[in-house]
């Protein structure tokens, strides 16, 4: 990791996290159901360039439920157009965790 991403990750993964877990919670809502009782988690990484897109989203490891695996996804996928945007091209990974008792 060179320094600007590291920078940038440090600089701005407070506000990252917020916007993440806000998009999170929705999703989750709809994706996942109410009695699901579940405690798993999985990591996700890729790039977000500075034009604000993001490429080369993967899985580094699956939680083992594709409805969590597709709710991560689906997170990233709505949240990373409200992040701010870095100098570089910057490799960005999330550990979610699921801990599921039911809403």
């Amino acid at each position: 990791m060179e320094e600007g991403e590291q920078k940038y990750i440090i600089d701005n993964q407070e506000i990252m996290r917020r916007i993440t877990q806000q998009v999170l919670n929705r999703v989750g809502r709809v994706n996942i159901p109410s009695e699901m009782r579940i405690n798993s988690d999985n990591i996700i990484e890729f790039y977000l360039h500075p034009n604000g897109d993001i490429s080369n989203i993967r899985f580094i490891k699956r939680s083992g439920f594709y409805i969590l695996d597709d709710t991560t996804k689906e997170t990233i996928e709505y949240a990373y157009s409200r992040y701010p945007r870095p100098k570089q091209k910057t490799l960005i990974r999330y550990k979610v965790g699921y801990y599921l008792r039911g809403y």
